[in-house]
């Protein structure tokens, strides 16, 4: 049960991650124009804040950038959840790994039942 609420927190936390990312990725682009703009005119208090903001919003982007790209989705994690556990039962029991063939056969005999059929029809 434990599991099924954070898969439910996934979402906001990717959300989170995106927020974050789009507001540092606009604080760095700012802070880049006027470090250019403050070494062109020379202007030494400039460059040390903008040095200083630069040791903040980097990390903050590189973190945000990672959340958005390595926590799934509430939809993406309950696939995973599910179909990973899924995965791992039809490989271990042994009856399920006969349902393919089964399946086959059963397919091949229906559809030779229907030429069966059609055959029939045409000959009457």
């Amino acid at each position: 049960m434990n599991e099924l609420y954070w898969i439910t927190r996934f979402s906001y936390i990717h959300g989170v991650g995106i927020a974050f990312m789009v507001m540092s990725g606009i604080a760095l682009i700012l802070l880049i124009i006027v470090h250019l703009d403050a070494e062109e005119q020379n202007c030494k208090e400039y460059i040390k804040m903008c040095n200083k903001y630069f040791k903040i919003t980097i990390p903050t982007f590189i973190i945000s950038l990672s959340m958005f790209l390595f926590v799934p989705t509430t939809k993406e994690s309950l696939v995973i959840y599910g179909v990973g556990g899924t995965i791992d039962y039809l490989k271990v029991n042994p009856t399920a790994k006969q349902i393919p063939d089964k399946c086959i056969k059963a397919l091949d005999k229906w559809v030779d039942s229907l030429a069966e059929e059609k055959k029939n029809k045409e000959e009457e």
